[in-house]
């Protein structure tokens, strides 16, 4: 009324400000500059009519809900202040590019005090479900050591709070997207197999994840990183034996020696003897040769060695081919092998058998 009065804004139930007008006034403004930290904030307002210097003062208004939230700007068109004839119900929002957004709210009043009239200045999220610091995405990733031949197939799962109105699911390697997944309702998590990783190297990958309220999209942080490790296939495993002539005294020790293409994290080495296996000597750092002391032919006869390597990667180990096979021959005291002494019985029994037949 003429007589004029005043406005007051509480947050959170506790009065902010309060402004005194004079004459008609239907409505006034505040803005709200302190909004630094993230949270959720309610809003409401009521007025007086000042007559003869008392104040009669009207119901407080309803709430509003503002939600403050430290999540990076999207682009979005510019919006104006729109008058609303119902307790706010908002028909569009604007995502605030960082905290401390100014926030303007507008009480007006008609002339018989019954309805109430809120104006919202549309910069910052208010009454929306799910528009907080979203959780942050995390990834895994299968197999779960992150290790695979060139050539194999990767999965990556990536998990998320999506609510019901659904979003979308990111995935990239070092740094670049590779994959967008969009969701409908509320689904946790959403797989990408990779399928182009031919080159041996190592591939970094991370996730986020996005709530689509009102076709606005809500992202989560970054998940952490996730490596993938492609090796090739493992040069095949050598071995040599000393002595190079592979024939031995009985009794005597011989040594092999088994060379391979272990990376700096490590790996192990496996000798052979017959298809069995004799010796796993296990290597850290990259060491691209291990050594074995064979000092058990007593027999005399031939033996078959061979050996492998392995890397280690992420605790998997992973395989070379086994290596050609060498042959080693134990001798007796007399320079003679068991097969070499076969041989020899076999012709003293066929001369014997000649002698006999030309008697």
């Amino acid at each position: 009324m003429n007589s004029g009065g005043l406005f007051n804004f509480y947050r959170d139930g506790e009065t902010r400000r309060t402004i005194n007008v004079s004459g008609s006034v239907p409505s006034a403004s505040f803005i709200v500059n302190d909004l630094i930290s993230a949270g959720n904030w309610s809003f409401n307002c009521d007025y007086a009519r000042t007559v003869k210097q008392t104040n009669y003062y009207s119901p407080r208004s309803e709430t509003v809900q503002v939600i403050v939230t430290a999540l990076p700007s999207i682009a979005s068109p510019n919006l104006s202040p729109k008058t609303l004839t119902q307790p706010l119900s908002l028909s569009s929002v604007h995502r605030p590019k960082q905290n401390g957004q100014e926030l303007s709210v507008m009480f007006d009043a008609e002339t018989r005090f019954r309805k109430h009239y809120i104006s919202f200045m549309p910069v910052i999220m208010a009454s929306l479900p799910g528009t907080k610091e979203l959780p942050r995405a995390t990834i895994s990733v299968e197999p779960p050591s992150g290790v695979v031949r060139s050539g194999r197939p990767i999965r990556l799962t990536c998990t998320g709070a999506i609510l019901n109105s659904g979003g979308l699911f990111n995935f990239y390697r070092d740094g670049e997207t590779r994959r967008t997944i969009n969701v409908s309702g509320s689904v946790p998590s959403a797989s990408f197999i990779v399928n182009d990783l031919i080159s041996a190297g190592n591939w970094s990958f991370n996730c986020d994840y996005a709530r689509t309220v009102k076709q606005t999209n809500y992202y989560s942080p970054r998940s952490e990183t996730v490596q993938v490790i492609v090796t090739e296939e493992l040069p095949r495993a050598a071995i040599t034996v000393e002595p190079p002539s592979g024939v031995v005294r009985s009794g005597r020790p011989i040594r092999l020696t088994c060379t391979g293409a272990i990376m700096n994290s490590g790996g192990l080495f496996n000798f052979y003897r017959d298809g069995e296996t004799r010796r796993t000597i296990n290597v850290s750092g990259s060491v691209p040769s291990a050594s074995f002391i064979v000092n058990d032919l007593i027999s005399a006869g031939n033996w078959s060695f061979n050996c492998d390597y392995a890397r280690t990667v992420k605790q998997t180990n992973y395989y070379s081919p086994r290596s050609e096979t060498v042959q080693v021959i134990v001798t007796d005291f007399n320079g003679t092998s068991n097969s070499f002494q076969n041989r020899l019985g076999l012709v003293t029994f066929v001369l014997l058998g000649l002698c006999l037949s030309w008697e």
